[in-house]
């Protein structure tokens, strides 16, 4: 039985799942496939989303301060108005990604 999705905190996180405002900070979120979900003012703070699959994910104003997404694949994902202060994006896919009005200060981007 192949398993396709994740529960972490009670939240099913899956390809697609409506995860508007919820409470994921500091969570290990590796390898997790969230492509396509709505996390719009969710709080990631401090999660660990490396090496994840969120291609088109909605962050819109999500608090995303010191959330780890080395290797993860960010293609197409919105980051409007998000908040990722302290953020690793090393080694992120960002293709065609929108990081219109987030705040990015001390973002470590290095290829």
């Amino acid at each position: 039985m192949t398993v396709m999705f994740r529960l972490v905190r009670g939240y099913r996180l899956a390809p697609g799942a409506d995860l508007r405002s919820v409470d994921l900070s500091a969570c290990d979120l590796a390898y997790v496939n969230l492509s396509h979900a709505n996390l719009e003012f969710a709080n990631l703070r401090n999660a660990d989303l490396a090496c994840a699959n969120l291609r088109y994910a909605n962050f819109q104003g999500a608090d995303l301060r010191e959330a780890n997404f080395w290797g993860a694949d960010l293609t197409g994902a919105v980051f409007v108005d998000a908040l990722l202060d302290k953020a690793v994006l090393t080694a992120a896919k960002m293709t065609d990604a929108n990081f219109i009005g987030a705040e990015l200060t001390g973002v470590w981007m290095f290829a």
